[in-house]
């Protein structure tokens, strides 16, 4: 990476997206091992992801095909999603085997709870994204 824009939360977009189960909650490559091959690579307008045996997918950063968020789980937190539509839940169901569906977080929602209260951990301590974006020099690092 050459370079990237660093917000409050860490950076852009690292929590932008999830993929979630039939049930709403996150999945992760604890639980589906398949998921490591993924490999994302994120354009100025979309995202595409590759992986071994499948077409590669383009997911548009600021389109969704649902017209409301719908609730997802990360652990213990309920939180609003877009849905990110047929096309893309197919690619991730069709890849790890099971139904999934990839989501994306509004602006401003943490991916969960946990991160949060780790970000503001390591604000306190001095060793959070605010102290890395004074070292990076305007919000870049």
């Amino acid at each position: 990476m050459q370079q990237s824009l660093l917000t409050d939360t860490g950076l852009d977009l690292d929590r932008a997206w999830m993929v979630v189960g039939a049930d709403g909650g996150f999945l992760t490559q604890r639980t589906l091992p398949r998921m490591a091959l993924i490999r994302p690579q994120l354009g100025s307008d979309d995202m595409v992801l590759r992986a071994p045996g499948m077409l590669a997918l383009h997911v548009a950063q600021g389109a969704v095909e649902a017209e409301a968020p719908t609730t997802v789980s990360v652990w213990q937190d309920r939180v609003p999603a877009w849905d990110m539509g047929a096309v893309a839940a197919q690619w991730f169901s069709d890849f790890p085997g099971q139904p999934c569906r990839l989501v994306r977080f509004e602006a401003g929602h943490a991916a969960g709870r946990r991160d949060q209260l780790r970000h503001e951990r390591h604000r306190a301590r001095g060793r959070g994204p605010d102290a890395a974006r004074g070292a990076a020099g305007g919000g870049r690092a």
